[in-house]
């Protein structure tokens, strides 16, 4: 989603995101399904890029970079 934001971000004068895709997706994904003969399953998780936080970084002159998120807890 980062790649696809920042491709389309160059011509743009305004950024309005309104929630993450994602904060974090497995480390390594199953090519296939996975396998019932293990009762325990333990996926390991890595963080996502946020997107927001690195096109405000990156802005251009005169670019508004409009976000927000929201955490429950």
């Amino acid at each position: 989603m980062l790649d696809a934001v920042k491709a389309n971000l160059k011509g743009a004068d305004i950024f309005i995101g309104v929630a993450a895709v994602a904060d974090y997706r497995p480390a390594t994904a199953l090519a296939g399904k996975r396998s019932k003969g293990t009762p325990v399953w333990q996926v390991e998780l890595e963080l996502t890029s946020d997107i927001a936080r690195t096109l405000a970084a990156r802005r251009m002159a005169g670019q508004v970079i409009v976000a927000f998120g929201a955490d429950l807890g």
